[in-house]
């Protein structure tokens, strides 16, 4: 996937107004993510993406291991956006992203990140369960 076409997938998919918006939140989006994922599989990523959107992955260094919240605090600080917004929008990027690698690339960074970050990745909540009645 090119990068214009990145960025009109990220448009659709997020309902995004103008491309330039669209671009600050992948660019928010990969580096928090660049943060969150180790050397090997950040650089594995990265070559799958278009030249243009390479940096803003590997741009910060690897921060540990941090929480799906914080994740959405950080995007919503470097995208100038609102928190809500910024768990749908970067959900959006990241729905784009499993369009642009591949499904084994795909796999291995999923595997990476922590089981709270499922929403992110667009696994379906599901519901604690509710415990079972005592007879």
């Amino acid at each position: 996937m090119d990068y214009r076409t990145f960025v009109q997938r990220v448009q659709e998919v997020g309902e995004i107004e103008t491309p330039e918006d669209a671009e600050r939140i992948i660019a928010g989006t990969l580096e928090t993510l660049g943060e969150r994922l180790e050397g090997t599989h950040r650089s594995h990523v990265a070559t799958q993406l278009p030249g243009e959107l390479r940096p803003h992955l590997e741009k910060r260094p690897y921060r540990g291991v941090f929480l799906l919240p914080e994740f959405y605090n950080r995007v919503a600080a470097r995208a100038d956006v609102g928190r809500p917004h910024a768990e749908r929008l970067s959900q959006a990027v990241m729905a784009v992203l499993r369009e642009a690698i591949s499904a084994g690339e795909w796999r291995d960074m999923s595997g990476a990140l922590s089981v709270d970050y499922g929403e992110l990745l667009g696994r379906p909540r599901v519901p604690p369960t509710a415990p079972l009645p005592h007879p």
